[in-house]
Order: C-alpha cells, then sequence, then structure tokens
C-alpha cells in the first residue's frame, strides 16, 4: 500500500523507454557505417547471410539466459508461496470473526472494571445467531504483537541470570481456545473455576511442554513468572501449538492465562460461526455498543483475512518478479520468433534449392526448428549457471524450497524449450510451403 504510480514513476518509465529506442535504434546504425557495401551487395546476390545474424542469435541469447533467471525466481516464489499457504497455522480459522477493543479511559479504572466489561460482553456476542463459540485474547495471533517473559520450573534449580527459559503470554478470557479451533492435547482449558479470587492456573503450548517436560505429564507441574510479582501458578493443561508469529516463523513456547486472573486493556474477539461470519460483524457491533456506547470497536475482520495479511508481502514480491519474468518470456519468443524468421527469409533461395533436389517438408521443418532450438539451449544452460548464482539472493524470501531447486530449474528449462519449439515451428511451416520454382525463378 505505500507502493503506486506518481510523476517520478512515468517519468522514468518513459526517459527508460526513449533511451532504449534512442540505444537500440543507433546500433543499427552505428554497425552499418563499418559495412562493405560491395561485399554486402555480392553476398546478397548469393543469398549468404555470413556473419550478420550473429549479433541477432547473441541478442537471443542473453535474452533467453535472462528468462530463465526471472523465470526461475519467480517458480521459486510461487512454490514457497504454496508451501506457506499449505502451513498448518494450529488454528482452524475458517469461519471466525474477529474485533478489536481497546478498553481504556475512564471507564476502565481498575481491574474490576475490565472484567465486568468483558464478563457481560462474551455472553452477548454467544447467544448471537450462528455464534457457536466465543472468546477473547491480549495479542491477537499473526498480528505482529506479543508479549514474552522469563519463567522457571518449581522444584527445579534455579538457572543462571540471563539463562532463563522465554515464553510468550497469551492472556485469554472465554472459551478462546474452542472459538479459534486450537485442540486441547491434555487435562482443560479455563473455566468458572479460574475466577480472580481462585489459585493461579495456566495452560501451555505443546512447545512449552516438549521444552521443559519431555517424556513427562506437566499436569499439575507449577510455573513461577517474575510479573512485577513473582506469579506461581499451577499448568492445568496442554493445547497445541499456535504460529503466533506468522506463516514461516516456528511456534515458540507460550503459557496461557487466565483473563480474570490477569485483566489486560487491548482485547482481540474471536466469534465461531457457523456460516459466513461476516453477517455477525454489524451484530457484534452492535453488542460492544449496547454495554458501552463509547466503545470503539476496530479491525472487524475474519481470522482468514489477518492470515492472508501476514503473506501480503510474500505475494507482493512474486506477482512483480512473476510480471517480469512474463514480459521478459514474451521478449525471448518475440526475439527467437524474428531472428528465426529472418533467417528463413534470408535463406529462401537455399531451401528452393534443397526442396528442389528432393529436401522433404519434415527436412526443412527439423532445418529451421533447430536453428531456434539451438539458441534456447545456449541461452538456457548461461540461464541456468545465472539463477543457481541470482537466485542464492532470494534466500531468505523463500520457505521450504532450496534456492537451487532442481524441479523449479528443469520445470523453467522444458518450459522455455516448449516456448522455443512454438516459436520455432512458425516459421518453419512457412519455409516447408515455399514454392521452389518461384524462390529459384527469383535467384
Amino acid at each position: 500500500d505505500e507502493v503506486g504510480l506518481d510523476r517520478r514513476v512515468v517519468g522514468f518509465a518513459i526517459g527508460t523507454s526513449v533511451l532504449t529506442a534512442v540505444l537500440f535504434g543507433a546500433a543499427p546504425a552505428l554497425v552499418g557505417r563499418t559495412i562493405d557495401l560491395g561485399a554486402a551487395l555480392r553476398d546478397s546476390m548469393r543469398g549468404s547471410t555470413r556473419g550478420h545474424n550473429r549479433l541477432r542469435r547473441g541478442l537471443v541469447v542473453a535474452e533467453v539466459a535472462l528468462t530463465v533467471v526471472l523465470l526461475a525466481g519467480a517458480g521459486l516464489l510461487t512454490r514457497s508461496m504454496r508451501n506457506l499457504l499449505e502451513t498448518d497455522t494450529g488454528m482452524r480459522t475458517e469461519r471466525v470473526l474477529t474485533l478489536r477493543l481497546s478498553l481504556v479511559g475512564s471507564a476502565y479504572r481498575d481491574q474490576d472494571d475490565l472484567r465486568g466489561f468483558v464478563d457481560r460482553l462474551l455472553p452477548r456476542l454467544g447467544a448471537l445467531p450462528g455464534a457457536s463459540a466465543v472468546g477473547a485474547i491480549g495479542w491477537l495471533p499473526m498480528s505482529g504483537s506479543k508479549s514474552s517473559t522469563a519463567y522457571t520450573v518449581v522444584g527445579r534449580p534455579a538457572p543462571a541470570p540471563g539463562e532463563e527459559p522465554v515464553a510468550d503470554i497469551r492472556i485469554i478470557a472465554g472459551d478462546y481456545h474452542r472459538a479459534m479451533g486450537i485442540p486441547l492435547l491434555r487435562g482443560r482449558t479455563f473455566d468458572a473455576r479460574d475466577h480472580e479470587d481462585a489459585p493461579r492456573v495456566y495452560v501451555i503450548n505443546e512447545a512449552l511442554a516438549k521444552e521443559q517436560f519431555p517424556g513427562e505429564d506437566p499436569i499439575g507441574r507449577r510455573l513461577s513468572i517474575p510479573w512485577g510479582e513473582v506469579l506461581e501458578g499451577e499448568i492445568i493443561g496442554v493445547v497445541g501449538n499456535v504460529r503466533e508469529s506468522g506463516l514461516d516463523q516456528d511456534p515458540a513456547p507460550a503459557i496461557y492465562w487466565s483473563y480474570p486472573q490477569m485483566p489486560f486493556e487491548l482485547l482481540n474477539v474471536a466469534i465461531r460461526t457457523a456460516g459466513d461470519p461476516t453477517s455477525l460483524a454489524g451484530a457484534a457491533a452492535a453488542a460492544v455498543r449496547a454495554i458501552d456506547p463509547d466503545q470503539p470497536v476496530a479491525e472487524i475482520r475474519t481470522m482468514e483475512q489477518v492470515v492472508r495479511i501476514t503473506v501480503a508481502r510474500p505475494r507482493f514480491n512474486l506477482t512483480l518478479l512473476g510480471g517480469f519474468a512474463g514480459a521478459s518470456l514474451l521478449l525471448a519468443a518475440l526475439g527467437l520468433f524474428g531472428v528465426v524468421s529472418y533467417s528463413v527469409a534470408q535463406r529462401a533461395q537455399e531451401i528452393g534449392v534443397r526442396v528442389a533436389l528432393g529436401a522433404s517438408t519434415g527436412d526443412v521443418l527439423r532445418m529451421i526448428v533447430r536453428e531456434g532450438i539451438a539458441l534456447t539451449l545456449a541461452g538456457v544452460a548461461i540461464g541456468i549457471v545465472a539463477a543457481v548464482a541470482s537466485t542464492r539472493l532470494l534466500a531468505t524470501l523463500l520457505y521450504g524450497v532450496s534456492p537451487t531447486d532442481p524441479l523449479t530449474l528443469t520445470g523453467v528449462s522444458v518450459f522455455l524449450a516448449t516456448v522455443a519449439l512454438v516459436a520455432s515451428y512458425l516459421p518453419a511451416r512457412r519455409a516447408a510451403r515455399l514454392d521452389p520454382t518461384i524462390t529459384l525463378r527469383a535467384e
């Protein structure tokens, strides 16, 4: 959303186009000044094309090589995007509506005010037609924000200062795990028993359980968390891992806190629905206003939209490089078609003689197509070497695929060879239809 057309962009595009036209228009003129006109006329009379096509062929080879590099980059980003979109988030993001509240101001001076608002809001939202589960969390997964803290396992030797394990802190209310489709693996989640006056309890994720309690049952173990004061509590449940920081980030150890035991001003509500979640957007906002008419409701969106936002930059990179690759492919195909067509025109008399001496249509087709394929293979060979060297620059943008992925490079090579075959076949077919009587009479 920070990229757009303006005078600088348009001016650069026009200036580059004009400069390119001048440079490549002047190049043939400069080359023409060095041509021996007499020799050129004699070669023309003999139908010779000796040396005249070297520059054209070199340009086509360069175009094909650059196309290989761009197509390889686009192919790698495409596979990376597919891997990202197929990554398990740890949640069931379909049919979930989210909305953000910020409980600040004179109406929320203390923790009792925060608890009271949430205690009134969640049942009201749960009563909406089509709502099957409602919960809330401080920082919404994949929002780019989180809280973390050091902690220790009670009963174990205290780690050295600075070496304490660290976990993400997630403050949740209501039936959050069911609303977000996060599976309960062991024990239980929070319920009405875990109010503000009850003993402090925690729910941990699978990553923390494996890190701190491998091969053990963590239920009943106690954690000590320095959060202003030392907060010691019992582990009552283990839930599945969630990719909180993005699809390309492995799940980090996390500790869930009960909202009544630790109220928080920021609140992201999640509503699981039986149908289209956006149909409840208006009713959900009205439910908030019914409790507090002055409370703004922000970022009403589905959880699927939240996930899509996290891949917006990779999708932009793919679109940009894919556009360049498509343009390069078109130019390479046109260049190859032009060079082969020009070669056919230059060799019309030669082709007529071959046909007159008994060459078949297939012989002519193979001769012309072979020329185009040879140029393409030369460009592909150079392009693969360049792609292997240059796609390493994309390493930080890739997920689940190597910068030198052989499947992508092979696919690009086969695809380009197919395009080259088509671009060469069209002028070859025209050459095979030449009437030798007419071409020899012209000779």
